[in-house]
């Protein structure tokens, strides 16, 4: 049997303790412990907290490092009716309490040398400041830090503690290996009367379902569902002895249902941590044949290697409908915090497949607590509709508008999500090269930020640019094709421009005794214009002429060209009203003189 590594989560606000927290965790490395740390959020306060509690579940402790600063927190739009804000670091420590999580509390003295940050506002130090006077003064045992050494040592002091819990889990571990053996005893009385209480899986799911209802621990189960009924009763009352026998008992039956497995595998990594649960399930399903304990177990590893397993197992068994909703879990927001695009792209593709298949009944049939089948489709169908606002970016993320100028065109490469390398390659090219980089680093990374700022020579004609880039997963996406319109973009830009600039389209002056109108504006943005109208103390009624011009860019003011008119001197108020060659006519603009 091999030693229980514990998992202990480490909690802290990275603004003035993120060189403590590796400190920590450098210390639970030294003492057998595997330090878990979550360090991207997404902005919702019930998605964190969601994250967290599935985080905070996996780990055997948590470590909670109390300094002066709040650090980031969910976007308090987000918090419940009467909810109170808390920051990230401050929710982890409550999600602990809430699950029971072994805790251990490091506040930081004011001499300490914490990381420089700049100052946060008045109201998140006044929330840091309250939660650290209710540890301070609460019932909590907490350890007083006022030094890097003093915190490296005392991490190493509870070395002892450590071994402990370990020893802890390795003891539960062998009561359930010993409640195994005894259950594999009476394996084959068990199984000899399966058909005497049960003909079929959809009687098991009604009896479920009615006991359920009824509430309250079953005596003297004898089927199936009565098991499992009794080993979820008993888990959530706590009682987890008689939880872990009423699981193996019930997994004698061998039923092809998915959900008890699901629940067992979750019960037995907070147990047990991941390398206990995978030996004990291993053990208890050794003689299955059953394709359930296949996608059970796939669920067991890391992440890397629960989305290789679930995805093996979705080309192996391509009707299972629970794992495609298992692979959309791993890329949600919950288990990811910051997500790529590609991210996205996955859950939206595997929530997509899920759905099909529930809808050809390949989901129900996996079951016996018809109830977990409401809550994933409910879950499908929130995290589905969160998507839906990206689902352009998903197919085409990237986007390059241009600006022309005398010698040609700028393009600004604008690609909705964070990128650390961006590629692209020219009409004509061979080969995608670099844009390079900026001098200034990216916030979110800390990587250099990529240059976004493209240039192509003047053309007249439609082309096209190839662009890739790498993500945050370090995956090059792409490539993704870019068209420049030169006349569409020349057009687009000037009515940018004139509609930034109404104040600017006329101006009046006054000239050896007359009043003069000038139209020099408008006119060099005539590309993009079929008439100007304007009107002197009333609406727009006389036309300007001018000549067509038909090329990309700004038009020439050529000599010998008409840029103003000129107006009575006793004229208060010039109106201006243009029509864009789209159709699209623009309001009435009016300058007083």
């Amino acid at each position: 049997m091999p030693r229980v590594t514990p998992h202990v989560f480490i909690s802290a606000a990275s603004g003035d303790l993120r060189s403590a927290r590796e400190i920590v965790k450098n210390g639970l490395l030294t003492i057998g412990c595997h330090p878990v740390v979550q360090e991207h959020f997404e902005p919702d306060y019930r998605t964190v907290r969601d994250m967290l509690k599935t985080k905070v579940s996996e780990c055997h402790a948590v470590i909670h490092l109390v300094g002066k600063h709040y650090g980031g927190e969910p976007n308090p739009d987000s918090l419940p009716p009467g909810t109170m804000r808390r920051s990230w670091t401050q929710m982890e420590h409550d999600v602990a309490r809430e699950l029971g999580v072994k805790m251990y509390l490091f506040v930081f003295d004011d001499t300490y040398p914490f990381d420089g940050s700049d100052p946060e506002p008045e109201d998140e130090a006044v929330l840091q400041q309250g939660h650290r006077q209710t540890i301070l003064t609460g019932e909590f045992i907490y350890n007083k830090v006022r030094s890097p050494e003093a915190l490296s040592r005392q991490i190493v002091e509870m070395r002892l503690e450590a071994a402990q819990l370990a020893d802890e889990l390795a003891r539960s571990q062998t009561q359930l290996v010993d409640t195994v053996q005894i259950v594999e005893q009476s394996a084959d009385e068990l199984k000899e009367g399966q058909q005497q209480i049960l003909t079929s899986v959809d009687e098991m799911r009604n009896a479920f379902s009615w006991f359920a209802e009824k509430g309250g621990i079953i005596p003297d189960p004898s089927s199936p569902e009565q098991f499992y009924f009794n080993a979820k009763l008993s888990e959530i009352k706590g009682d987890y002895g008689n939880a872990r026998k009423y699981y193996i008992a019930y997994f004698q039956y061998d039923v092809e249902c998915i959900d008890p497995h699901l629940r067992f595998i979750d019960f037995l990594k907070v147990q047990e941590g991941r390398e206990g649960a995978a030996e004990t399930y291993r053990e208890i399903v050794k003689n299955s044949g059953s394709i359930v304990h296949e996608l059970a177990e796939a669920l067991i590893g890391d992440r890397k290697q629960r989305v290789a397993q679930l995805e093996a197992f979705a080309v192996r068994h391509g009707r299972c409908g629970p794992a495609y909703y298992l692979l959309s879990r791993e890329y949600s927001a919950v288990k990811l915090g910051t997500r790529t695009l590609e991210d996205k792209r996955r859950e939206k593709h595997y929530i997509e497949c899920f759905q099909q298949l529930d809808g050809e009944g390949n989901v129900v049939r996996w079951f016996v607590d018809q109830s977990l089948v409401s809550e994933w489709r409910e879950d499908a169908v929130e995290r589905y509709t969160a998507l839906q606002g990206t689902f352009a970016a998903l197919e085409n993320p990237v986007q390059v508008p241009w600006l022309s100028h005398n010698r040609g065109w700028v393009g600004t490469i604008q690609i909705a999500e964070i990128a650390t390398k961006i590629f692209w390659r020219p009409p004509g090219g061979s080969k995608f090269i670099s844009t390079g980089f900026l001098a200034t680093r990216c916030y979110s990374t800390g990587q250099p930020q990529p240059q976004q700022i493209i240039e192509l020579p003047k053309v007249t004609e439609p082309t096209s640019i190839e662009v890739t880039y790498v993500n945050l997963n370090d995956e090059t996406m792409g490539p993704y094709t870019a068209v420049l319109e030169p006349f569409a973009e020349s057009h687009a830009e000037s009515k940018q421009i004139l509609s930034i600039s109404k104040r600017s389209w006329v101006s009046l002056r006054e000239y050896n005794g007359k009043l003069l109108l000038y139209f020099t504006h408008l006119l060099t943005h005539r590309g993009a214009l079929k008439q100007i109208a304007y009107g002197i103390d009333s609406n727009p009624r006389f036309r300007v002429g001018f000549p067509e011009w038909n090329q990309p860019g700004l038009a020439p003011i050529s000599e010998g060209l008409a840029t103003f008119v000129t107006i009575p001197n006793e004229t208060r108020v010039v109106t201006v009203q243009v029509m864009f060659k789209d159709g699209e006519t623009s309001e009435i603009v009016r300058v007083d003189r």
